[in-house]
C-alpha cells in the first residue's frame, strides 16, 4: 500500500520545537533550519521552574524569535491557558532512592543511541544506573559499540539474545539493582530533571505502583512526523498531575478490587483540574512505554513483560499496554506526572510511519488478547465497551493530544499547516487491529511461554 497524492503535502512547513523555562534566560529561535530552508512557526512547551504550563504556537512572522519578543508571546499564551496546579514538592538527593533506567535496544540506529545515552549519562539525579540491553548482540562490530556506549557515566551494557523488546526489558530488570526501574527508548532525548522528577513523585506519594510521565515531540521536520502528532497512537498530551486507581479499588473496604461488576473495569482519576471516571481500556491517559517506572516489586511480582508482546515479535507492541491495565486491575495507582518529560523522535519517512501505526494497531488487540489470556475477566470488561471502540475505531487518525500543534486557524488543516491525517494510515491500524489476535497466538507459539494467570 502507498500513501499516494495527498492534497497539500507539498506546502507542508517544518515547525521547530524548543522547550523553555520562563525562570531561565530564553533562548534566540531562529527560522533558518540547519537543512535548509526556513521553519513557518515554533511549537514550544512552556515550563515555570521545571513545571508544564501550556503549549504554545509561536509564529515567527518572517523574523527570528528574540529572547523577549519570545517571552511576550509565552506569557500572552499563558494568559489564555487554565491555572496550574500544585506543583510537585522538592525531594532532597538524600531522600530519593536509587533508580535505574533501562534501555533495549538493537543498535540498529547509533547515532540517535548513543546521543540518548549521552543525555542519560548526565541527568540530574543523585544516585542511578542506566542499563542498556544490547537485543542484537551477535552482529558484526557489535563489541565495539557497546564498549563505546558503557564507557559512559552510570552506563552498564548487557546483552539478550531473544529477540524483542519484551525480553530485552525484562534482562534489563533483572541486571539492575534500583527500587524503581525507569524505561525509555533510543529514539528519545530525556529532559534533563526527567529521573528527579519521577523519583520525587514516587516519594510524596508512596502509594504508586508506577508513574507515567509526558512525552512531546523532538522535532516536526516533515509531514510525518506531523501526522503521527494527530495519529492517535501516543499518549493523550495533558499538563495537570493526575492519580489514577480501579474504582473498584477506591469503594472497597480491603483497598483491593474484586468482582466482575461493572465497576472492576472503571479507573477513576484524581487531578489537579476535575475528577473523572472512565474504562479501564482507555488507555490514552495512561502512558507510553518510552516514558513510564515501575516500583521493582510489582514487576517481579507480574514476572515482568509478556516477550511474546512488543516490537520484535510477530505482536509488533502492546507490551507496555498490559502492564499499565495491571498495575489498576490489580488495584495499584498510576500516576501521571508532566514534568517528568521525554522528547520522542518520531518517525520521518512515509514508509516508517506506515510501518509503525500499523505496528501500533496489531499490538493494541494483541495486548487485549493477552490479558484475557491471563485472565478471562477481561472478557467481560472488553465486551462492555465493544461498541464505543468500534464506533473509536471508525474514527482513527482523528486528533486526540490535547495540547497538539493544532490550529484552529485553517478549518482545511489538522496541524501546523500540513494536510489532513491520510485514510490510508487509517486503514493500516485498521488492519493491524484485526491481525492482532493472531499474531499474539503466532509470537506465543513461537516463545512457547506460560503467563501468569492474574489476581
Amino acid at each position: 500500500m502507498t500513501f499516494g497524492t495527498v492534497a497539500g503535502e507539498e506546502t507542508f512547513t517544518p515547525t521547530v520545537v524548543a522547550i523553555v523555562d520562563l525562570a531561565d534566560d530564553l533562548p534566540a529561535l531562529s527560522r533558518t533550519r540547519p537543512a535548509g530552508g526556513t521553519y513557518g512557526d515554533a511549537w514550544v512547551l512552556v515550563l515555570d521552574h521545571g513545571e508544564p504550563r501550556a503549549v504554545a504556537l509561536v509564529p515567527f512572522d518572517g523574523n527570528d524569535l528574540d529572547p523577549g519578543r519570545l517571552r511576550g508571546k509565552l506569557e500572552a499564551a499563558l494568559l489564555e491557558t487554565p491555572p496550574a496546579g500544585h506543583p510537585l514538592p522538592s525531594i532532597a538527593d538524600d531522600a530519593l532512592p536509587f533508580a535505574s533506567v533501562v534501555v533495549p535496544t538493537t543498535f540498529e540506529r547509533f547515532d540517535q543511541l548513543e546521543a540518548c545515552v549521552e543525555q542519560l549519562a548526565h541527568l540530574d539525579y543523585p544516585s542511578y544506573e542506566v542499563v542498556v540491553v544490547d537485543n542484537r548482540p551477535g552482529r558484526p562490530g557489535g563489541e565495539a559499540q557497546r564498549h563505546r556506549i558503557a564507557c559512559l557515566p552510570h552506563v552498564r551494557v548487557v546483552e539478550e539474545a531473544c529477540p524483542g523488546i519484551s525480553a530485552a526489558r525484562n534482562r534489563g530488570v533483572a541486571a539492575s539493582t534500583g527500587s524503581f526501574v525507569a524505561f525509555t527508548d533510543d529514539d528519545v532525548r530525556p529532559h534533563p530533571a526527567w529521573l528527579r522528577r519521577v523519583g520525587a513523585r514516587f516519594v510524596t506519594d508512596p502509594g504508586t505502583t508506577c508513574v507515567s510521565g509526558l512525552v512531546v515531540p523532538a522535532e516536526l521536520e516533515t509531514v510525518t512526523q506531523a501526522w503521527f502528532e494527530d495519529s492517535g497512537c501516543g499518549i493523550d498530551r495533558n499538563l495537570f498531575r493526575y492519580r489514577y486507581r480501579a474504582l473498584a479499588a477506591v469503594s472497597s473496604s480491603s483497598g483491593k478490587p474484586s468482582g466482575v461488576g461493572r465497576r472492576r473495569f472503571l479507573v477513576c482519576r484524581e487531578g489537579d483540574d476535575v475528577g473523572l471516571t472512565h474504562s479501564l481500556y482507555m488507555l490514552g491517559p495512561f502512558g507510553m512505554g518510552c516514558n513510564f517506572a515501575f516500583r521493582r516489586e510489582f514487576l517481579k511480582e507480574m514476572g515482568g513483560f509478556d516477550v511474546a508482546l512488543g516490537a520484535g515479535t510477530p505482536a509488533r507492541g502492546g507490551e507496555d499496554i498490559v502492564l499499565l491495565v495491571e498495575v489498576l486491575f490489580s488495584g495499584g495507582t498510576l500516576a501521571f506526572e508532566p514534568s517528568a518529560i521525554i522528547s520522542h523522535t518520531h518517525r520521518r519517512t512515509s514508509d516508517e510511519l506506515r510501518d509503525q501505526v500499523h505496528g501500533y494497531g496489531v499490538g493494541l488487540t494483541a495486548a487485549f488478547t493477552a490479558l484475557v489470556w491471563r485472565d478471562p475477566r477481561h472478557l467481560l470488561g472488553l465486551l462492555g465497551v465493544a461498541m464505543p471502540a468500534a464506533r473509536s475505531v471508525l474514527a482513527l487518525g482523528r486528533p486526540s493530544q490535547t495540547a497538539s500543534p493544532t490550529t484552529a486557524a485553517n478549518p482545511n488543516r489538522t496541524g501546523i499547516g500540513y494536510p489532513a491525517y491520510p485514510r490510508q494510515l487509517r486503514r493500516l491500524q485498521r488492519l493491524g487491529m484485526l491481525t492482532g489476535p493472531v499474531a499474539y497466538g503466532r509470537s506465543r507459539w513461537r516463545f512457547r511461554i506460560r503467563v501468569r494467570k492474574g489476581p
